[in-house]
């Protein structure tokens, strides 16, 4: 609401039928931890979004290490240093590719 200001808000009250439940696990950075949720999420023919809070270090390895275990699996990198442009593209792609 901050970016947008206050406005009109509209709310769902009624979720898609079966939609699953957002399950949300804060724990330290371990490689394999992430790798074991892509991994589940990715079965249920879902989508990942990972969020981290450092640009310059994990995120790059993290990518290029899941080609190495997943090299079907299409990824892309997005962060705050980026352009408004690089960055809408990357979300763009993110949104469109189911």
């Amino acid at each position: 609401m901050s970016l947008a200001g206050p406005g009109t808000m509209s709310v769902i009250e009624t979720p898609p039928r079966d939609r699953l439940a957002i399950q949300t696990h804060v724990v330290k950075f371990s490689e394999s931890v992430v790798r074991s949720a892509i991994e589940l999420e990715l079965q249920r023919s879902g989508q990942v979004f990972f969020v981290h809070n450092r640009v310059e270090n994990h995120l790059s390895r993290l990518l290029s290490s899941s080609a190495g275990w997943r090299p079907t699996l299409a990824s892309a990198l997005g962060h705050g240093q980026m352009t408004e442009k690089e960055l809408e593209a990357v979300i763009l792609k993110f949104i469109n590719t189911r």
